[in-house]
């Protein structure tokens, strides 16, 4: 994995803990889906 992808998975995961803590009360279900947009936006750029 190249580094500009490497830095895009590490903000993803980020912005997806982010968004996770300010709804605590999301499903581990959302969650996933969440992480699987996030990986979705990584590959296609």
């Amino acid at each position: 994995m190249d580094k500009d992808v490497q830095d895009k998975f590490f903000e993803g995961l980020k912005n997806l803990f982010e968004s996770a803590s300010n709804q605590p009360d999301l499903s581990l279900n959302e969650m996933m889906n969440l992480l699987s947009e996030q990986l979705k936006g990584i590959y296609h750029t």
